[in-house]
């Protein structure tokens, strides 16, 4: 089996202002897409080249076949994760919405937590929305990891952390990129993950 890079659910240019044209375009067709290639070499003529890739993820441990399959995992998660701003609309009819605003007290409270939880996050990673156990957890994660790779719950949504995700649009700005990236969540993916 070969793993494949996923085709985006939206043009390159949709995701702007918040995301411009060419950060998503340098984000998939660079980082994305090498993590794809790379994996496909090192899985060559392994026990790994038969599995899919969040399979892959759970069964190889450590090391540059996790790395690579798992932001493999991450990023094909991630673009799912948002649509064009014409579309993304928090709900708090939704069962999502009821959920964020019983746990949190309300969606701006809930933004906050998740921009603080990104601004204390040193290095490379991942902001997740999940839900275990009937709660909902917002997480960051190092590098390559999730909740699916931790055992931490079924993902709902996420946020990549790492500079590729907003450095063109954002120069050195992590905090002004998560104060436009709500304009961007894809709601609907999210809520349909919950209620799953």
């Amino acid at each position: 089996m070969t793993i494949t890079l996923m085709k985006l659910p939206y043009a390159e240019d949709a995701l702007s202002p918040t995301l411009s044209k060419e950060q998503v375009s340098l984000h998939y067709h660079k980082h994305h897409k090498a993590y794809v290639e790379n994996l496909n070499k090192i899985i060559k003529d392994t026990e790994f080249a038969k599995m899919g890739v969040e399979q892959i993820m759970m069964k190889s441990g450590s090391g540059p076949i996790f790395n690579n399959s798992a932001q493999i995992y991450n990023h094909d998660f991630l673009w799912h994760s948002l649509t064009p701003k014409s579309e993304s609309k928090f709900d708090e009819e939704s069962e999502l919405g009821k959920a964020i605003i019983e746990q949190y007290g309300s969606f701006d409270k809930f933004k906050k937590e998740a921009e603080e939880k990104a601004k204390k996050f040193f290095g490379s990673g991942w902001l997740f929305l999940s839900k275990k156990d009937g709660k909902l957890a917002l997480a960051t994660f190092r590098d390559a990891h999730n909740p699916v790779s931790k055992k931490e719950g079924t993902p709902l949504f996420t946020i990549d952390l790492w500079e590729h995700m907003w450095y063109v649009s954002y120069p050195a700005d992590r905090k002004e990129f998560m104060k436009d990236i709500w304009d961007i969540i894809n709601w609907e993916f999210a809520n349909d993950n919950y209620v799953e």
